[in-house]
Protein backbone atom coordinates (compact mmCIF):
# COMPACT_ATOMS: atom_id res chain seq x y z
CA UNK A 1 0.00 0.00 0.00
CA UNK A 2 1.40 3.40 -0.99
CA UNK A 3 1.20 5.96 1.79
CA UNK A 4 0.39 9.58 1.03
CA UNK A 5 2.93 12.30 1.67
CA UNK A 6 1.96 14.56 4.63
CA UNK A 7 -0.26 17.36 3.45
CA UNK A 8 0.31 21.08 3.10
CA UNK A 9 -2.28 23.75 3.88
CA UNK A 10 -1.92 26.75 1.58
CA UNK A 11 -5.03 28.43 3.04
CA UNK A 12 -3.51 28.33 6.54
CA UNK A 13 -0.29 29.78 5.13
CA UNK A 14 -2.22 32.64 3.55
CA UNK A 15 -4.10 33.31 6.78
CA UNK A 16 -0.81 33.64 8.68
CA UNK A 17 0.57 36.06 6.06
CA UNK A 18 -2.68 38.02 6.13
CA UNK A 19 -2.43 38.50 9.89
CA UNK A 20 1.19 39.62 9.55
CA UNK A 21 0.24 42.16 6.87
CA UNK A 22 -2.66 43.54 8.88
CA UNK A 23 -1.02 43.29 12.32
CA UNK A 24 2.72 43.77 11.67
CA UNK A 25 3.45 44.05 15.39
CA UNK A 26 2.78 40.30 15.62
CA UNK A 27 5.61 39.37 13.24
CA UNK A 28 8.24 38.69 15.92
CA UNK A 29 5.92 36.16 17.62
CA UNK A 30 5.30 34.37 14.35
CA UNK A 31 8.96 34.33 13.31
CA UNK A 32 9.98 32.76 16.63
CA UNK A 33 7.77 29.78 15.78
CA UNK A 34 8.21 29.57 12.02
CA UNK A 35 11.90 30.55 11.94
CA UNK A 36 12.31 30.08 8.17
CA UNK A 37 10.32 30.66 4.99
CA UNK A 38 10.88 26.95 4.24
CA UNK A 39 7.98 26.21 6.60
CA UNK A 40 5.69 27.49 3.85
CA UNK A 41 4.92 24.98 1.12
CA UNK A 42 3.63 27.37 -1.55
CA UNK A 43 6.54 29.13 -3.38
CA UNK A 44 4.78 32.51 -3.43
CA UNK A 45 4.04 32.25 0.28
CA UNK A 46 7.71 31.38 0.90
CA UNK A 47 8.76 34.45 -1.05
CA UNK A 48 6.36 36.76 0.81
CA UNK A 49 7.44 35.54 4.25
CA UNK A 50 11.13 35.83 3.31
CA UNK A 51 10.45 39.43 2.22
CA UNK A 52 8.74 40.11 5.55
CA UNK A 53 11.84 38.78 7.31
CA UNK A 54 14.02 41.16 5.28
CA UNK A 55 11.79 44.11 6.22
CA UNK A 56 11.67 43.18 9.90
CA UNK A 57 15.45 42.80 10.00
CA UNK A 58 15.90 46.47 9.05
CA UNK A 59 13.12 47.69 11.33
CA UNK A 60 10.43 48.05 8.66
CA UNK A 61 6.82 46.91 9.07
CA UNK A 62 5.45 43.90 7.19
CA UNK A 63 2.51 45.75 5.63
CA UNK A 64 1.46 45.38 2.02
CA UNK A 65 2.64 48.93 1.33
CA UNK A 66 6.19 47.91 2.29
CA UNK A 67 6.18 44.42 0.73
CA UNK A 68 5.24 45.42 -2.83
CA UNK A 69 8.07 47.95 -3.42
CA UNK A 70 10.58 45.60 -1.76
CA UNK A 71 9.60 42.79 -4.12
CA UNK A 72 9.74 45.17 -7.08
CA UNK A 73 13.43 45.78 -6.38
CA UNK A 74 14.16 42.07 -6.85
CA UNK A 75 13.81 42.41 -10.60
CA UNK A 76 11.19 39.78 -11.38
CA UNK A 77 9.71 39.52 -14.86
CA UNK A 78 6.50 41.52 -15.43
CA UNK A 79 4.53 38.26 -15.52
CA UNK A 80 5.98 37.03 -12.22
CA UNK A 81 5.50 40.45 -10.61
CA UNK A 82 1.86 40.47 -11.70
CA UNK A 83 1.36 36.96 -10.29
CA UNK A 84 2.90 37.89 -6.92
CA UNK A 85 0.91 41.13 -6.64
CA UNK A 86 -2.34 39.29 -7.34
CA UNK A 87 -1.37 36.72 -4.71
CA UNK A 88 -0.63 39.50 -2.22
CA UNK A 89 -4.00 41.16 -2.79
CA UNK A 90 -5.79 37.84 -2.29
CA UNK A 91 -4.00 37.37 1.02
CA UNK A 92 -4.65 40.96 2.12
CA UNK A 93 -8.40 40.53 1.60
CA UNK A 94 -8.67 37.35 3.67
CA UNK A 95 -10.80 37.49 6.81
CA UNK A 96 -7.94 36.67 9.18
CA UNK A 97 -8.09 36.64 12.96
CA UNK A 98 -4.96 37.72 14.86
CA UNK A 99 -6.07 35.61 17.83
CA UNK A 100 -5.48 32.47 15.72
CA UNK A 101 -1.94 33.43 14.69
CA UNK A 102 0.01 31.34 17.20
CA UNK A 103 -2.12 28.23 16.65
CA UNK A 104 -1.77 28.57 12.88
CA UNK A 105 2.01 29.03 13.10
CA UNK A 106 2.36 25.93 15.27
CA UNK A 107 0.17 24.01 12.82
CA UNK A 108 2.30 25.06 9.83
CA UNK A 109 5.51 24.16 11.66
CA UNK A 110 4.11 20.71 12.45
CA UNK A 111 3.18 20.13 8.80
CA UNK A 112 6.67 21.22 7.76
CA UNK A 113 8.32 18.82 10.22
CA UNK A 114 6.07 15.99 9.04
CA UNK A 115 7.05 16.65 5.41
CA UNK A 116 10.74 16.74 6.32
CA UNK A 117 10.41 13.55 8.36
CA UNK A 118 8.62 11.87 5.46
CA UNK A 119 11.41 12.78 3.03
CA UNK A 120 14.08 11.55 5.44
CA UNK A 121 12.12 8.36 6.14
CA UNK A 122 11.99 7.62 2.40
CA UNK A 123 15.77 8.07 2.20
CA UNK A 124 16.27 5.73 5.17
CA UNK A 125 14.16 2.99 3.58
CA UNK A 126 16.23 3.31 0.41
CA UNK A 127 19.59 3.28 2.22
CA UNK A 128 21.89 0.45 1.22
CA UNK A 129 24.39 0.71 4.06
CA UNK A 130 24.74 1.66 7.69
CA UNK A 131 26.52 4.97 6.98
CA UNK A 132 23.63 6.24 4.83
CA UNK A 133 21.09 5.30 7.50
CA UNK A 134 23.09 7.07 10.22
CA UNK A 135 23.45 10.23 8.12
CA UNK A 136 19.71 10.49 7.46
CA UNK A 137 18.98 9.50 11.03
CA UNK A 138 20.80 12.60 12.29
CA UNK A 139 18.55 14.74 10.10
CA UNK A 140 15.53 12.95 11.53
CA UNK A 141 16.78 13.67 15.06
CA UNK A 142 16.88 17.37 14.16
CA UNK A 143 13.22 17.18 13.10
CA UNK A 144 12.26 15.46 16.33
CA UNK A 145 14.09 18.06 18.42
CA UNK A 146 12.37 20.84 16.47
CA UNK A 147 9.00 19.28 17.19
CA UNK A 148 9.78 18.85 20.89
CA UNK A 149 9.66 22.62 21.47
CA UNK A 150 12.43 22.52 24.05
CA UNK A 151 11.13 19.54 26.01
CA UNK A 152 13.40 16.69 27.07
CA UNK A 153 13.35 13.97 24.43
CA UNK A 154 15.52 10.97 23.62
CA UNK A 155 16.14 10.80 19.87
CA UNK A 156 16.82 7.60 18.02
CA UNK A 157 20.35 8.82 17.29
CA UNK A 158 21.22 8.68 20.97
CA UNK A 159 20.65 4.93 21.01
CA UNK A 160 21.51 4.28 17.39
CA UNK A 161 24.60 2.13 17.72
CA UNK A 162 22.88 -0.90 19.16
CA UNK A 163 19.70 -0.37 17.15
CA UNK A 164 21.42 0.02 13.80
CA UNK A 165 23.86 -2.78 14.54
CA UNK A 166 20.89 -5.03 15.15
CA UNK A 167 19.25 -3.85 11.95
CA UNK A 168 22.25 -4.79 9.83
CA UNK A 169 23.32 -7.85 11.85
CA UNK A 170 20.58 -10.40 12.43
CA UNK A 171 22.78 -13.26 13.54
CA UNK A 172 21.39 -13.28 17.09
CA UNK A 173 20.11 -16.50 18.64
CA UNK A 174 16.35 -15.95 18.37
CA UNK A 175 13.56 -18.20 17.19
CA UNK A 176 11.61 -15.64 15.14
CA UNK A 177 12.35 -12.85 12.68
CA UNK A 178 14.62 -10.13 14.14
CA UNK A 179 12.76 -6.96 15.08
CA UNK A 180 15.76 -4.72 14.45
CA UNK A 181 15.82 -3.79 18.14
CA UNK A 182 18.04 -5.93 20.34
CA UNK A 183 16.15 -5.09 23.53
CA UNK A 184 12.87 -6.10 21.89
CA UNK A 185 14.39 -9.32 20.52
CA UNK A 186 15.51 -10.17 24.05
CA UNK A 187 11.91 -10.01 25.32
CA UNK A 188 10.06 -11.43 22.29
CA UNK A 189 12.62 -13.78 20.65
CA UNK A 190 11.78 -11.92 17.42
CA UNK A 191 8.52 -11.69 15.51
CA UNK A 192 6.63 -14.97 15.54
CA UNK A 193 4.22 -16.20 12.87
CA UNK A 194 1.36 -16.06 15.37
CA UNK A 195 2.02 -12.41 16.34
CA UNK A 196 -0.36 -9.51 15.64
CA UNK A 197 1.60 -6.33 16.35
CA UNK A 198 0.12 -2.88 17.04
CA UNK A 199 2.47 0.09 17.30
CA UNK A 200 0.67 2.98 19.02
CA UNK A 201 1.69 6.35 20.42
CA UNK A 202 1.21 10.09 20.15
CA UNK A 203 2.47 12.15 17.19
CA UNK A 204 6.24 12.48 17.10
CA UNK A 205 6.94 9.64 19.53
CA UNK A 206 8.83 7.50 16.99
CA UNK A 207 6.27 5.00 15.66
CA UNK A 208 7.37 5.43 12.04
CA UNK A 209 11.06 5.31 12.91
CA UNK A 210 10.58 2.12 14.92
CA UNK A 211 8.57 0.56 12.09
CA UNK A 212 11.27 1.49 9.55
CA UNK A 213 13.94 -0.25 11.64
CA UNK A 214 11.74 -3.32 12.03
CA UNK A 215 10.87 -3.47 8.33
CA UNK A 216 14.55 -3.14 7.45
CA UNK A 217 15.42 -6.00 9.78
CA UNK A 218 12.78 -8.21 8.18
CA UNK A 219 14.04 -7.34 4.69
CA UNK A 220 17.65 -8.12 5.63
CA UNK A 221 16.56 -11.44 7.12
CA UNK A 222 14.72 -12.25 3.93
Amino acid sequence: MKHKEPKSDVKAEQLVLSVLMNYPDRFIEAEEILSSSDVFYNPNNQLIFATMQELAKVGQSTTLAKIIPTLKLKGYTPEKEKEINAHLLTIKRLDSDSLELIALCLYLRELHILRLSWDIGVKITQASNLADVQKNQKDLDTCILSASNGKDVVCIGQVSESVLAATFDTSGNISGIPTGLQALDYHTWGWQNSDIIVIAGATGMGKTTAAIHQAKACAVEG
